[in-house]
């Protein structure tokens, strides 16, 4: 087993590398890709897979575990280390594992991203406040060592989203600076490259400086694409606005940057009414799937969803009519829209939702519900590879952690049941 991953390593590495001076393809390339099948919609990716192995982030530590052995340990091969168990804060630091977050160590954890690409987990501390030190670093996959790869200026800029697409950080930035007394705010989406020595950011989009920019986000990356949201408005005089001047104020797009031409466009749907926005996309197939959203219908209303080109070109009606606040996920053999919309929050909350699953000619496969975790909970759950899923949880009451895994060999059985899972609990 061992000898054949390791082929399988030597030979996507040739063909890589015979790729470096040709354009790649449009398809999905395991250990080099952003992993999209790891996003539920809901929450930032700490768990990444590859080559039989699971990397997640949690508590200001990277682990593993191998599948089949299902032991979750701390990423650091050095015998003396005690890594999470260390209480002494100079040596916890000197752990390959341990994520430095400086001073700022009780931050959210939630919201820290990680991602695999070639050899490498990459981590970035989040910004909590203007002035946070923001490092992007990576560790060995073999636990052998760990290392700064850019600091960004934390006086001036904050790095709010990011994600790594075949050795290339793509990341949304916020800067701050005076101009004729002044506090200007730039928004951007910005690129750098993290072979070779000379790691100099590259501005891929700068939003309008008349807008007022709520969020820039929703990075994702299949091929050579690059997809984000903006959900902003125009800036107004301070009259009130009429409703009938509400959709000319609102700009709320969806944008594909298409990374050999160097070329940014709006992803748009000919005929939509001013009131339906597009909200992001998933891939399947070597495709993108749109699912506009009408702001004028409540979560429930139907619409259709639309799959289109890569570049969003040529698209085509895919479903007539689905529960708009639904979306869908992939994990490259099955696709899964899932509907869990309820009118208030306390009631989505609770609420585990129906997954149907459909396969490659578009035939519904199965139905589902998703499980409660261990810890009570409802989570929208990422789908995972194509043989499982991993999500990590945590029981608040008594601080036990670890990870939930879903065997899916049993599609096409559930009928409309929830799905078990499998708890490994870290020790």
């Amino acid at each position: 087993m061992k000898k054949t991953s390791l082929c399988l390593i030597i030979v996507t590495i040739l063909f890589l590398a015979g790729c470096q001076s040709d354009t790649l393809p449009d398809t999905y390339i395991e250990r080099s890709d952003y992993q999209y099948k790891q996003c539920s919609g809901t929450a930032y990716s700490q768990l990444q897979q590859g080559d039989g192995f699971v990397y997640l982030y949690h508590n200001c530590f990277i682990y593993y575990l191998e599948e089949g052995i299902d032991v979750i340990t701390p990423l650091c091969n050095r015998a003396d280390c005690l890594h999470d168990k260390e209480q002494d804060a100079e040596k916890r630091k000197a752990c390959n594992a341990y994520v430095d977050f400086f001073e700022y160590e009780s931050m959210a954890h939630d919201a820290v991203t990680i991602a695999k690409c070639g050899g490498y987990i990459y981590c970035m501390n989040p910004a909590a406040f203007l002035g946070t030190q923001q490092t992007l670093c990576r560790y060995a996959l073999d636990g052998t060592s760990k290392e700064a790869v850019y600091t960004w200026n934390s006086e001036e800029s904050a790095v709010l989203e990011w994600i790594i697409h075949r050795d290339v950080l793509y990341y949304t930035e916020k800067r701050y600076f005076q101009k004729d007394n002044e506090v200007i705010v730039e928004n951007m989406v910005k690129s750098l490259a993290l072979t070779g020595s000379n790691r100099k950011p590259q501005t891929i989009y700068q939003a309008d400086e008349n807008l007022n920019v709520l969020s820039l986000c929703d990075l994702r990356a299949y091929g050579n694409y690059l997809y984000f949201l903006i959900i902003s408005q125009w800036k107004g005089d301070g009259d009130t606005i009429r409703e009938e001047e509400r959709y000319d104020i609102l700009y709320d797009k969806t944008f594909v940057y298409d990374i050999q031409k160097d070329e940014v466009k709006e992803v748009q749907i000919p005929g939509l009414p001013v009131s339906a926005q597009i909200l992001g996309v998933q891939f399947w197939q070597d495709k993108i799937i749109i699912d506009p959203y009408d702001q004028e219908k409540d979560g429930n209303a139907l619409m259709p969803v639309y799959i289109a080109e890569l570049d969003g070109s040529n698209p085509t009606v895919l479903f007539q009519n689905v529960a708009q606040a639904g979306y869908f996920l992939s994990d490259g053999e099955y696709l899964y829209a899932f509907d869990d919309w309820m009118p208030n929050m306390d009631d989505w909350l609770s609420n585990p939702g129906v997954y149907t699953v459909y396969d490659k000619e578009f035939n519904v496969v199965d139905t589902f519900r998703a499980p409660f975790m261990p810890d009570g909970k409802v989570e929208r759950l990422p789908v995972g590879e194509t043989d499982n899923m991993y999500f990590i949880y945590e029981d608040e009451e008594d601080g036990t952690w670890g990870v939930v895994r879903w065997d899916k060999e049993n599609i096409g059985s559930y009928q409309g049941e929830p799905f078990s899972l499998t708890e490994i609990v870290y020790r």
